[in-house]
């Protein structure tokens, strides 16, 4: 618990205010939750969609002190970096990870790579290795769904902070 002393000036009036991260923290929390929120879906509209699974993964966390610091809005799919960033020319990706896009997508792959006999190791297919070397050599457009769905809230984020900032004056008055 966090108290907060206030003295006037000419020392008449001492303000003791107890509890000042409850009286901050629910319309912190409030704010941090509807913006996370907002951003969550812009997020979802912005991300281009293949199988859905990227789009589908954005969620949302909350920090969880009793005054909240910040809330997150992201994914946890290994790729989302690649769409989100770009990839730079210069190198290949795994081959591996590029045979389902593939197959969905027209190349003449097969579901199941096959191995060789004398090393045991998966043998790349031509639509594979050519797909790779032109993601190797021109790299990958960026596509930044997050970024671009935090500056299409930032209005949001100044008037939801703004509501924030006036309920907690309005607790803090009353608790005075």
């Amino acid at each position: 618990m966090v108290t907060t002393t206030i003295r006037i000036v000419n020392g008449e009036r001492i303000v003791r205010l107890a509890r000042t991260d409850e009286l901050m923290g629910e319309p912190i929390r409030k704010a941090l939750k509807a913006l996370a929120v907002i951003v969550e879906k812009s997020a979802k509209e912005e991300t281009p969609v293949d199988r859905g699974r990227l789009r589908s993964s954005i969620t949302h966390a909350l920090d969880v002190r009793p005054v909240p610091l910040f809330a997150t809005v992201g994914t946890d799919v290994v790729y989302a970096r690649d769409v989100h960033d770009g990839r730079k020319p210069g190198t290949m990706p795994p081959t591996s990870a590029l045979r389902v896009w593939a197959s969905r997508h027209g190349f003449a792959v097969s579901t199941r790579p096959r191995i060789s006999r004398r090393t045991g190791k998966p043998i790349t297919e031509p639509a594979l290795y050519a797909l790779a070397n032109s993601i190797a050599r021109r790299g990958i457009k960026p596509r930044p769904f997050l970024t671009n769905a935090l500056a299409k809230n930032i209005s949001n984020i100044r008037t939801f902070f703004q509501n924030a900032g006036r309920d907690i004056e309005r607790l803090w008055s009353q608790g005075a």
